[in-house]
C-alpha cells in the first residue's frame, strides 16, 4: 500500500473535520411580527391623551375614546384642562370631566350644568384625558357643541396627541378642520 496516498487521505479527512468542526453555523433568519413594537408592548399603549388649541377657548361637549373590543373607555378616566371658564350670568363652571360624561345634550339653562368642558379663551389651552389604564385604542372622537357648528374653526391648527404612560409620545394628529362647520370629528388610530 502506498503510504503517501495513505497519508494523503488522512491529512484530508482532518481537514475536513476540522473546517466541519469549526465552520460558523447559520443563524436562522426570523421574521420580525408585523405588530409594532419590538421592545415592549407597554411603550405604545395609550395613557395620556391631549387635546390643544391655540388661540380660543377649547370646547368639548363628548370625548369618546375606544378600545380593541369597541368599548367607550374615557368615561372611567381622569380629566384636567389648562383653565376653567365661569359663566358670571348663572356662575356655572365648565369642567373638564363634562367632556367624558356621557352626556351630549347642551342645556342652557341657568343653574343646571351645560353639558360641556370650556377652558378660558386664552393662548394655548389643552384638555387632558388620563385613563385608567394603559390600553391599546382604535378611534377617538371628539363631539363638539351642535348649536354653534360654525365654532368648529376654534380647533383649527390644534393637536390631539397620544402619550404611553411614560408620558412619550407615541402618535399626534394636527386638526385641519378647513372651512368645514361639523360638530364630530374623528380620528382612526
Amino acid at each position: 500500500m502506498n503510504y503517501y496516498l495513505l497519508g494523503f487521505i488522512i491529512i484530508a479527512i482532518i481537514i475536513l473535520l476540522i473546517i466541519i468542526i469549526t465552520r460558523k453555523k447559520e443563524i436562522p433568519i426570523v421574521e420580525a411580527p408585523l405588530k409594532m413594537p419590538l421592545v415592549g408592548e407597554d411603550l405604545y399603549k395609550i395613557k395620556y391623551i391631549e387635546i390643544k388649541n391655540t388661540n380660543y377657548n377649547l370646547e368639548l361637549v363628548e370625548v369618546e375614546v375606544f378600545d380593541e373590543n369597541g368599548l367607550n373607555i374615557a368615561t372611567q378616566g381622569n380629566t384636567i384642562q389648562s383653565s376653567t371658564m365661569v359663566d358670571t350670568r348663572d356662575t356655572y363652571t365648565y369642567n373638564a370631566e363634562y367632556a367624558v360624561d356621557g352626556k351630549f345634550l347642551i342645556e342652557h339653562v341657568a343653574g343646571t350644568p351645560h353639558g360641556f368642558s370650556s377652558t378660558n379663551a386664552e393662548k394655548d389651552n389643552w384638555w387632558r384625558l388620563e385613563l385608567k389604564e394603559p390600553t391599546s385604542i382604535t378611534k377617538i372622537i371628539l363631539t363638539l357643541r351642535d348649536d354653534m357648528p360654525d365654532l368648529t374653526y376654534k380647533l383649527n391648527g390644534g393637536k390631539i396627541s397620544f402619550m404611553n404612560a411614560n408620558n412619550e409620545l407615541v402618535k399626534d394628529f394636527i386638526i385641519d378642520t378647513g372651512s368645514m362647520q361639523v360638530n364630530k370629528l374623528a380620528f382612526e388610530l
